[in-house]
């Protein structure tokens, strides 16, 4: 079956849906059936409806990597493990792998929405007082 290359709002859709639950569109735009990653870049540029709908799509999929976030650092369930003499130990492979995935999904949400889940800044101590120190940025 050939590769759609033009644009319909059912399937700008399904595309965006599927964004929403957190499918990456490099992964949407393996299938067959489903149109190649420029085709879906040029219908952004043109179609103001879909650009709103991906925009939203990605908006939801950065609010569930937000929330996974906290439930990653939350999770406690396997951050110590029971040596066979019974003392219990950190787990420090299982600890490494939480930090990892926390500092991924951080630097996505980070990316793709600096205004909402950006750095803000950081509190400096002066002689007279406190004062807020705007955040680092890298220059591209």
């Amino acid at each position: 079956m050939p590769r759609h290359s033009i644009y319909s709002r059912e399937l700008a859709l399904a595309i965006c849906e599927r964004i929403a639950e957190g499918q990456s569109l490099r992964m949407i735009c393996r299938e067959e059936e489903m149109p190649a990653k420029a085709t879906i870049m040029r219908w952004m540029e043109t179609h103001e409806d879909f650009r709103s709908m991906y925009v939203t799509a990605k908006e939801i999929v950065l609010a569930s990597f937000a929330e996974a976030i906290l439930d990653i650092a939350d999770d406690r369930s396997e951050d110590t493990i029971t040596r066979k003499n019974g003392r219990k130990v950190s787990n420090r492979k299982r600890i490494r792998q939480s930090k990892i995935a926390v500092s991924a999904l951080q630097s996505l949400v980070e990316m793709w929405m600096p205004k909402k889940y950006g750095a803000r800044g950081e509190m400096k101590k002066r002689k007279r007082g406190w004062r807020m120190r705007p955040a680092r940025t890298r220059r591209r």
